[in-house]
């Protein structure tokens, strides 16, 4: 039924994953700008730490300025601009910047975790490659490494990975 839906509005399911890593990516964005929502830097303290020091955004690192992450890439697919955010969406990872830095990425559905979990795997996938050491925010379930201040968090929809997203702890403060 979904995919009768998906054809009829004009949507391959690999346009429709595009679309949902994109709306994802917007709500980091969005996250990131404020208000007094929970995020995974207010939740660091209630789990133990993840080794998360093998997560790697493609060819980027987090840390890089917009410009080494342009001069590395080439121009994004499409970007998108919140005050001091942006969102540059490439092939396989869609990258969040604060003041120019690169802060967290999202993963595309062509790419995986350095745990190899990707788009679509199962809640019980991540559960056995990360553990259960997780915080849970809405419908998502993330890990904490508290050695690198970064967050992985994977967005669920009836028990199956929808998004995930890195980010530097900084991107919350």
């Amino acid at each position: 039924m979904a995919i009768i839906v998906l054809k009829e509005w004009g949507f391959t399911v690999k346009g429709f994953m595009k679309l949902v890593v994109l709306l994802c990516g917007l709500v980091v964005l969005l996250a990131a700008c404020g208000g007094k929502t929970e995020t995974p830097l207010s939740v660091s303290d209630k789990v133990s730490t993840t080794d998360l020091s093998a997560e790697k955004g493609g060819a980027a690192e987090l840390g890089m300025t917009e410009k080494e992450l342009v001069d590395k890439l080439g121009k994004p697919e499409r970007a998108l601009n919140e005050g001091r955010t942006f969102l540059l969406m490439y092939e396989s990872y869609q990258y969040t910047t604060l003041d120019s830095k690169v802060l967290g990425y999202s993963i595309g559905p062509e790419a995986a975790t350095a745990r190899g979990v990707k788009l679509g795997d199962s809640k019980e996938q991540v559960l056995k490659q990360y553990g259960d050491a997780y915080y849970t925010l809405g419908e998502s379930i993330g890990y904490i490494d508290k050695t690198k201040q970064l967050s992985l968090d994977f967005k669920l929809k009836d028990d199956k990975v929808v998004a995930i997203n890195l980010a530097s702890l900084e991107l919350y403060e």
